[in-house]
């Protein structure tokens, strides 16, 4: 072999694995942890916390080396943009906060932007990949975070890509009131032998609560499927308060099926391992938070599937505007009797499987229903409180900036 075979030879060599790894997605904007040593591929295809994962922001030596703060005033613009072109026909990204600089597998991860649909970029191949605008909510407490871009790709293998980068948020809150109020980052395909996403759809988010919510209506959107996604959606609200002082907002959104019990369940700080496991009974801390979406909205109503209702047939609540201020959730009745002593109080109906009464918590945060004999706890939506048997608007609620698409690269 001559040696200008030998250096065409390694030439077309060195061409090739450039290719390859310029094939799939990282984040260029904001600059993420380990730039060195981050590569492009998705998420190994495994439980969080068990031998061979790498969730959360592909967990590595040195992956949470910091190359780079990400300054962010809250409420301005700021740019999303990828290096590489394999965008896999786009699907369905989101953007979510975390308070630890060195999130593990148990960390709570904030969503606070979702692109359902058109991310990386709107169309059928693998032809690049589009810059996004967003905004950080002024809601958002001062301080230090880790921010995550995950994505569900459209077209391909079922996979989650995830990459992190550290910010620095200014110009925001003094509260993490707001903060506490967002859904938990929606965490599927680990593994997708227990819950995938489907391949050609958008994958649906369905708990978006209080998160900015981007929908394309290109290609459809589909709820995930299988034997823990009910967890997994319930997972969404855990832990998660009715919050104010943040930007929220609302528009009717497409229903899914989803789990009828609105048990607190799924990946927590305190609960790691319950994400791919649906909970044994319903707690004061879950609840299911409504769809929403960018733009303007003062005052909710709130649709509720019964608690009793088999998984496979009821849907996910809705919000949409009313005129009317807040309103109790459908089949729940505006007033009731029961105790305001301290701890859960217990409502005035028994033996029945559905009573005519709501019972509130002594802070307000939660309602429930006597359901089978026992009550079931659901959290109040963002800017209400349950009062005296009743849901009642607590404040209008402030406009929420939106995420904008700023182009193609």
């Amino acid at each position: 072999m001559t040696l200008n075979t030998l250096f065409t030879t390694a030439l077309a060599l060195t061409v090739t694995l450039s290719s390859i790894a310029q094939a799939h997605l990282i984040i260029s904007s904001p600059v993420p942890y380990g730039k060195d040593s981050l590569d492009n591929s998705p998420l190994v295809d495994a439980k969080p916390g068990t031998s061979g994962s790498n969730f959360p922001c592909k967990l590595r030596t040195g992956g949470y080396d910091i190359t780079t703060e990400n300054h962010i005033t809250a409420g301005e613009d700021q740019t999303l943009s990828f290096i590489g072109s394999a965008s896999h026909g786009g699907g369905t990204c989101q953007l979510a906060l975390s308070s630890s600089r060195t999130p593990d597998h148990t960390s709570e991860w904030k969503a606070f932007q979702i692109y359902e649909g058109g991310c990386p970029v709107n169309g059928d191949g693998n032809d690049g990949t589009s810059n996004f605008t967003y905004t950080v909510p002024t809601g958002i407490k001062n301080g230090e975070y880790s921010l995550a871009w995950t994505w569900y790709n459209r077209v391909g293998n079922r996979e989650l890509y995830m990459n992190c980068a550290p910010v620095t948020v200014t110009g925001g809150s003094e509260s993490s009131d707001f903060y506490d109020s967002l859904p938990n980052m929606y965490v599927i395909n680990q593994p997708t032998s227990e819950c995938s996403s489907v391949e050609s759809s958008n994958q649906l988010i369905p708990n978006p609560g209080n998160a900015a919510i981007e929908k394309d209506t290109t290609y459809s959107a589909a709820a995930a499927s299988g034997p823990s996604c009910a967890a997994s959606a319930a997972a969404m609200t855990q832990g998660v308060s009715g919050g104010s002082g943040g930007q929220a907002s609302s528009a009717p959104a497409a229903s899914a099926t989803a789990p009828a019990s609105s048990a607190a369940g799924g990946y927590s700080a305190s609960s790691p391992s319950a994400m791919n496991s649906a909970p044994a009974s319903s707690s004061p801390n879950g609840g299911q938070m409504g769809n929403s979406a960018y733009g303007t909205a003062s005052f909710l109503t709130i649709s509720t599937a019964a608690a009793s209702a088999p998984a496979e047939s009821s849907a996910y609540p809705t919000m949409a505007p009313s005129s009317a201020g807040i309103a109790a959730p459908t089949g729940y009745p505006a007033a009731a009797t029961g105790s305001s002593s301290d701890g859960p109080p217990t409502g005035s109906s028994t033996g029945s499987s559905s009573s005519d009464a709501i019972t509130c918590s002594p802070d307000g945060k939660k309602f429930g229903q006597e359901v089978g004999g026992s009550t079931v706890w659901r959290a109040v939506s963002a800017g209400t409180t349950c009062s005296n048997g009743a849901i009642v608007k607590r404040r209008s609620l402030a406009r929420h900036p939106h995420a904008r698409r700023a182009g193609h690269v």
